[in-house]
Parts: structure tokens; C-alpha cells; sequence
């Protein structure tokens, strides 16, 4: 329990002390096809146009109606990745119409803005992991450690976005403030 939890804190100690992700690594692929085609899914007043649709349907008490028929494993399995992807894909689909919100096609344009937002993702992923594996240890002091990391890199994000607006030109951020 002991080394894992040493093993977190080296983990959380290197990952403050990377730089910016190298040169040599391209952007991924679909990003300039992305910013050709969120800007234009944009409902009235600038936010996203999502479905009407009930998220939950169902019978007495709310409940999902389900079907009395034997399902094997696989076919559970299955059918829970496929609705586990479906969600992810929402998911990522609204997070990227928040993203050109808050920051506008012509920036996440940007070599140095997708670098950036690729390292912010690797590190976020990296330390809501390590915050399960505290959680699930039960160990108050690691938890602690890992949001304030958090809040380290939320803060180091912005800051390095803010500064890349300036250099791009037109900045949609407000100038003051820094990260909650």
C-alpha cells in the first residue's frame, strides 16, 4: 500500500516536472475537420443544438422498460460498450463546442494550441487516475495531494492558453481571473 502510494507521488512529481510536449509530434489528424464542422452545429445564441430527446424513458417510476429475454455475456458486454461509446462520443462531441466557444476556430487552429490541449488531456487523465486509486486506498492525505496537482495544472493550463491567445492575436478570454 505503501509503495503505491510513493509510486503516486513519484508519479505526480515527474508529471509537474515535464515540459511542454516535444516539437516533432504532428496535431492529431481531425482537428482542421473539426473546426470546419462545429462551428456550424451551433443552436440559437451560440449554444450547442442538441437533441430534444428524453434522456431516460421508461414505464412507472421512471425506470427504463426492459426486455424479458435471456442475453448471454458477450451480448451484455456488448451492448454496454456500445452505449458506453455512445455517451463518450456526446461527451467529446460537447466538450469540443465548448472548446470553440471559449476560444474560436482560427486559434485550436494552431499547432502550438493543439500541443497544449494534448498535454493538458494527458496530464488531467493521469491524475483523475491517480485521485480513483486514492479514493479506492482510502487515503485522504494522496486525494489531497492529487486535487492540489490538479489545481496546479488547471492553473499552468490557462496561464499557457492565455498566453498563446496573445501571441495568435484575438483573445476571447477575460483578462482577469485565474483558475477556480
Amino acid at each position: 500500500m505503501i509503495r503505491r502510494l510513493f509510486g503516486i507521488s513519484v508519479a505526480i512529481g515527474c508529471l509537474m516536472s515535464v515540459g511542454r510536449a516535444s516539437a516533432d509530434q504532428p496535431p492529431p489528424p481531425t482537428r482542421s475537420q473539426a473546426a470546419q464542422r462545429l462551428p456550424q452545429t451551433l443552436g440559437p445564441k451560440g449554444k450547442p443544438a442538441l437533441s430534444k430527446k428524453p434522456l431516460l424513458r421508461g414505464g412507472p417510476g421512471g425506470r427504463p422498460e426492459r426486455a424479458r429475454e435471456r442475453v448471454s455475456v458477450e451480448e451484455r458486454r456488448k451492448r454496454s460498450m456500445e452505449r458506453w461509446e455512445k455517451s463518450r462520443s456526446k461527451r467529446r462531441y460537447r466538450r469540443q463546442i465548448r472548446m470553440y466557444q471559449r476560444y474560436g476556430a482560427e486559434l485550436l487552429k494552431q499547432d502550438d494550441v493543439a500541443k497544449e490541449q494534448q498535454v493538458n488531456a494527458q496530464r488531467v487523465a493521469e491524475l483523475q487516475h491517480i485521485l480513483r486509486l486514492a479514493t479506492q486506498a482510502n487515503d485522504r492525505a494522496s486525494r489531497e495531494t492529487a486535487r492540489a496537482v490538479m489545481r496546479q495544472e488547471k492553473r499552468r493550463h490557462n496561464l499557457r492558453m492565455r498566453d498563446l491567445q496573445k501571441l495568435y492575436g484575438k483573445s476571447k478570454l477575460p483578462t482577469s481571473g485565474g483558475a477556480k
